[in-house]
């Protein structure tokens, strides 16, 4: 248990470290009219610590009207989908 507390832990550390998404660059104007890619955040499917063993589906979570944070079942790891995705500068949680 103390190992999975540490590895979880260690998620969300790491999860605060994540590649910085630059905004698409911007294409030669065409008729006066630049043309922007839009960026589209990734939303986690799965995760996986291969010193671990753990291999997991994801499931995104909220906050509840009452203020506490769903579980996710518990075959599953959940992601706070209210946090920063994937990619994105910040911290993501997962539990």
């Amino acid at each position: 248990m103390r190992r999975l507390a540490l590895a979880l832990s260690g998620l969300v550390l790491l999860a605060g470290c994540g590649m910085q998404v630059m905004p698409a660059a911007e294409a030669p104007p065409v008729n006066g009219d630049p043309i922007t890619a839009e960026v589209v955040p990734a939303v986690p499917v799965s995760i996986a610590i291969p010193k671990l063993g753990v291999v997991d589906d994801m499931v995104a979570v909220k906050v509840q009207s009452d203020g506490a944070m769903e579980v996710p079942p518990v075959d599953k790891t959940g992601w706070w989908s209210d946090a920063v995705h994937p990619g994105e500068l910040g911290v993501a949680v997962v539990l």
